[in-house]
């Protein structure tokens, strides 16, 4: 069965809610969702996407010492990833697996360590407009197309809708074999970064 050419990022909230971007195989981000989780489950058996990046450790086991807003977003991304290998068959991404095109995966990624790569100063508070604004200018460098109107005017939603658009671009470049292993042991993947020339990207809308 040939799987739907669109490419999934997710960044998890320490509410329960989960920020899902879509990027086809343009590098247009086609849309941005807020679900809970089964709402998430049913995007996902319903688009038949083959790869999901998360922006927050999926883990198999962890273990809640205390619920700080970190740990709540470790227990629910673990919590819906089990969900999405069990019910809809992915798999958790590995050496072995990653350049298999058949198979439906869920992976792991460092957005901070993205954009480190992509912003060659120092990153500016993403919880500030001055920071949403920096991310969004770099955004465009990698080629990536987005009509800035998707984005949120408040604050703490822009910062997670960029996360999850950068996951997106994380899914997408796997499937197009441009990306980094960082950690080999917890296999975290990051997008390679190639600058694209303005001539050459998407004309953004206005």
């Amino acid at each position: 069965m040939i799987i739907n050419e669109i490419f999934l990022g997710i960044n998890v909230g320490d509410d329960r809610s989960f920020i899902v971007s879509i990027l086809d195989k343009n590098k247009k981000v086609v849309a941005i969702h807020k679900f809970w989780k089964e709402g998430v489950l049913w995007f996902i058996d319903h688009y038949k996407p083959r790869l999901i990046s998360f922006d927050s450790p999926i883990k198999k086991n962890i273990k809640i010492d205390e619920f700080t807003p970190e740990i709540l977003k470790e227990k629910y991304s673990v919590d819906l990833a089990r969900k999405i290998k069990e019910f809809l068959k992915f798999e958790f991404a590995d050496i072995e697996n990653i350049k298999d095109k058949t198979k439906k995966l869920l992976i792991r990624t460092d957005v901070d360590k993205f954009l480190s790569k992509i912003i060659r100063k120092d990153l500016l508070a993403e919880d500030t407009m001055e920071g949403i604004e920096q991310r969004l200018y770099n955004l465009s460098k990698t080629g990536i197309y987005l009509d800035k109107n998707m984005i949120s005017k408040e604050r703490k939603m822009a910062k997670r809708q960029i996360r999850s658009i950068i996951s997106a671009f994380c899914s997408y470049s796997v499937n197009n074999g441009s990306y980094e292993i960082e950690n080999d042991e917890e296999f975290i993947v990051i997008p390679k970064y190639i600058y694209i020339m303005r001539k050459d990207r998407m004309e953004a809308e206005k």
